[in-house]
């Protein structure tokens, strides 16, 4: 017959066993009903918090660059749908679905999982669109789906319209983003217009781009914010800056640009562009990084043109700001100070624009149907100290003026350099051509 001393003689052979099991036996049986108690409370609250628990599943969507049609870029502003589940995605593409324990679990049951995209409807009484539907993975360990591409495979695909290059990358913008820099002096502008990681590009959702000249480091963007149009480092993927961002340069003489990213204490990517040597004003060139990259920039000058906006111009204001970039100026618009019911009529030129880049602003003005009645050069400006500034605008004393000939503005064009002061002093003022 056992005694109450038989449990001392049990051999314990595990570590648990002989921390743990033997002294739980050795309890008195007030205690081990405690003990006992105390671990069910436990089991039952652990159990209860799991089937209240949260679980994050995310992902990202794609779509096709308006830019690069080879290439995908973050698809915003969409809604993602998984059986009840909503979400939407962000500026750089991504989602997150909340779910409860069981949708969680019955979303690790199977490998593979029908997901919807959907266009919110962007005005009050227009119903949602839907864009695609198509299964893709889901990858348990990581808690995430794979990529999804809005792409032929989509039976319901809707694309972006066709966008004209030069409207896309080269519209009128209100504002120019660049950091504040530590030199002195900006003679030149590189902007920065799309970006194709390399396939070996790792994926997060920041990247910082500098500019080495003269062995200075003489600009930094951070590319993680909205006002760069926000970024995501997408192995093959592209992206497309907002309008107006670019690299503050002291000279055209070469330089390199490099694109790096922190994404973890010990891990730092970075890849290097090298810049030509004189590279022609106004041209689009892609440079090619050293991981397989593509950097697409537009070298341009010092000046600035603002373009004051009126009533009925905005047909043509795509092709204009494609066509100041040709000149080598940054284009940007502002709302007119005189009214948008003026008409256009009137070009202001800084005393520091140089006399080719003088030409090449007149002619793509004039070439987009714009009405000059006087083109103002030198022109010393009482609103800003910039003497490379340029304006298109209105003028109170032109209205009654006639226009300034084509034949005016073709012979302007084959005119030296050295005489285009001379040759532009009949036009500064309306009254000369009356």
């Amino acid at each position: 017959m056992a005694t109450k001393g038989t449990s001392k003689n049990q051999n314990y052979s595990t570590v648990f066993g002989k921390i743990v099991l033997s002294k739980f036996d050795t309890m008195p049986e007030w205690a081990r009903v405690c003990a006992f108690f105390i671990a069910l409370i436990v089991l039952v609250y652990m159990t209860l918090h799991s089937l209240n628990a949260k679980y994050f599943v995310t992902g990202t969507v794609l779509e096709p660059s308006p830019v690069n049609p080879d290439s995908n870029q973050a698809a915003r502003g969409y809604d993602v749908r998984w059986a009840e589940n909503y979400a939407g995605t962000n500026s750089k593409g991504h989602y997150v679905f909340v779910l409860s324990p069981f949708e969680y679990f019955s979303l690790l049951k199977a490998g593979k999982h029908s997901l919807q995209v959907w266009k919110p409807g962007d005005k009050q009484g227009v119903a949602d669109l839907q864009t695609c539907a198509k299964t893709i993975e889901f990858h348990r360990q990581e808690s995430m789906f794979e990529d999804y591409y809005l792409d032929a495979g989509c039976p319901n695909s809707i694309r972006r319209p066709a966008t004209n290059e030069a409207s896309f990358l080269s519209g009128l913008v209100e504002t120019v983003h660049a950091a504040a820099i530590p030199i002195a002096t900006t003679n030149y502008r590189l902007l920065v217009t799309t970006l194709r990681f390399g396939s070996q590009w790792p994926r997060s959702d920041s990247a910082e781009m500098h500019l080495f000249q003269y062995n200075q480091d003489i600009q930094l963007l951070t590319l993680a914010g909205t006002t760069y149009g926000g970024i995501t480092t997408l192995p093959g993927g592209s992206f497309a800056f907002a309008d107006g961002v670019y690299l503050p340069s002291v000279s055209l003489a070469g330089g390199r640009v490099r694109l790096s990213n922190k994404s973890g204490l010990f891990t730092f990517t970075q890849e290097w562009f090298n810049l030509p040597n004189n590279p022609q004003i106004g041209s689009r060139i892609v440079l090619n990084g050293d991981m397989g990259s593509e950097l697409t920039v537009i070298p341009l000058g010092p000046s600035i043109a603002t373009v004051y906006r009126k009533d009925g111009d905005s047909a043509y204001y795509a092709q204009l700001a494609q066509d100041l970039l040709h000149a080598g100026v940054l284009p940007m618009s502002s709302a007119s100070p005189m009214g948008a019911e003026q008409i256009t009529n009137t070009l202001f030129i800084g005393s520091a624009v140089p006399p080719s880049t003088v030409k090449s602003v007149v002619s793509a003005v004039a070439k987009n149907g714009v009405q000059l009645k006087r083109i103002a050069y030198p022109y010393q400006f009482t609103s800003t100290s910039d003497t490379s500034r340029i304006q298109l605008g209105w003028s109170r004393q032109c209205v009654n003026a006639p226009v300034i000939k084509r034949e005016s503005i073709e012979r302007l064009s084959g005119t030296d350099d050295q005489r285009i002061t001379d040759f532009l002093r009949q036009y500064s003022d309306c009254l000369a051509h009356r």
